[in-house]
């Protein structure tokens, strides 16, 4: 959020730009909603086969940035599952020592003839080693979990947001509707008494 409110700074700071009160989270919105606008509406003026269409700047500018946030979504549900194969990985790696490391110990007991089940010094810092990368393996799955269910929120909310300034839109565009015809019923009163 901080690289939006920047954004918004920056725009404040500029004289042609007279919005007040404009902060990260709309900075945040306006893009957002700029882009859905423009997927959209490339969706629905799919060219027919054959047909070219002259593509403006903005047009131009837009596909672009589309492009790259598609590109950054990929590479961070890519990072994720990055992570958690890692996380996976390091649990299987701790199996496999664990299970090296008791083969060892049986051997060497076995040699000895050393029958004492509890284990020796080693065998319990390997199980330390292991309890403390489960918990660490649990709490990467906890955050990401949380991480997940904190995006999901904030998609639910901007859409929340979005659908009442969509409802705040329509009911403005009413009343500037019934503003109209009334001050075209009152022009053409005037008209026909003169």
């Amino acid at each position: 959020m901080d690289v939006w409110d920047s954004v918004a700074r920056n725009h404040n700071t500029l004289e042609e730009f007279d919005r007040r009160h404009f902060d990260g989270k709309k900075a945040q919105t306006r893009f957002n909603i700029l882009l859905r606008d423009h997927s959209d509406r490339n969706a629905a003026l799919q060219p027919a086969s054959g047909v070219d269409e002259e593509e403006s700047d903005k047009t131009v500018f837009l596909d672009d940035l589309c492009a790259q946030v598609d590109d950054a979504k990929q590479e961070e549900a890519r990072r994720a599952a990055m992570e958690i194969e890692a996380g996976e990985w390091a649990e299987e790696s701790v199996v496999i020592v664990r299970e090296e490391a008791m083969k060892s110990l049986g051997k060497r007991k076995t040699r000895e003839g050393d029958e004492e089940t509890s284990g020796g010094k080693m065998f319990k810092v390997l199980s330390l080693m292991n309890e403390a990368n489960k918990g660490q393996l649990e709490l990467r799955k906890y955050m990401f979990e949380k991480e997940i269910e904190e995006c999901q929120k904030d998609c639910e909310a901007q859409t929340k947001e979005l659908e009442g300034q969509a409802k705040e839109r329509e009911s403005q565009l009413q009343y500037i509707q019934m503003l109209q015809a009334s001050i075209t019923a009152i022009v053409t009163t005037l008209v026909n008494k003169l």
